[in-house]
């Protein structure tokens, strides 16, 4: 049986479509939309994107055909994008239940259920399924910010257990924000470069 953790912030699932309208330029991995349980977009990079500042522009996200999105063979192409070169044990997605006006159900999933989840579990509601990448350093970790006109705060949380720790399961060793878990730190951001960086793109 699948553990899922939930979270009190709602997802708005048009937020990738406004980054792609915008051209917006930020890493993203594959990241796939779910409306009415259907497959409705895929964003990604392309795979020849710039990994660093420093050797030109982030990248642009981008948007798969509808015909990509609607051929009979997706389910396949999702597999081998989000599980090339993993095993069994791997996690190799995180897929967000976005029910309107409903608190997030947040699912990590690993190479052995991934297919089966795909097959049959999107099929109610909205959601967003996203490949997953290894944290630096081998523990999940996420920073949210909260914001207004004249306020803005950054809370990271890391949870203590390493991603591939397999005495724990799945859902306790990646939860941060979510789930309400006992084992997580939890501390305010006073880096001033990075709080420089999230001012400069929210609170205008």
């Amino acid at each position: 049986m699948l553990d899922a953790l939930e979270d009190e912030v709602p997802l708005q699932v048009m937020l990738f479509e406004l980054l792609w309208k915008c051209r917006a330029r930020v890493h993203i991995p594959d990241t796939l939309t779910y409306k009415y349980g259907k497959l409705e977009s895929w964003y990604f990079n392309s795979k020849d994107s710039k990994s660093s500042p420093r050797k030109g522009p982030l990248p642009l996200v981008k948007r798969k055909r509808d015909s990509k999105i609607k051929s009979s063979d997706v389910t396949d192409r999702i597999i081998e994008a989000f599980c090339t070169g993993k095993q069994e044990q791997d996690i190799v997605a995180l897929w967000v239940n976005a029910e309107p006006k409903e608190n997030c159900k947040l699912l990590y999933l690993t190479r052995a259920n991934f297919s089966f989840f795909l097959c049959n579990s999107p099929r109610h509601g909205h959601g967003v399924l996203q490949r997953w990448v290894a944290p630096f350093g081998g523990h999940n970790s996420h920073l949210r910010t909260d914001w207004s006109p004249h306020h803005l705060s950054l809370e990271q949380r890391t949870n203590w257990y390493s991603v591939g720790d397999q005495k724990h399961p799945v859902a306790q060793r990646l939860a941060t924000f979510e789930g309400g878990v006992r084992n997580v730190s939890s501390a305010s951001v006073i880096n001033q470069h990075l709080r420089a960086r999230v001012s400069e793109r929210t609170l205008r």
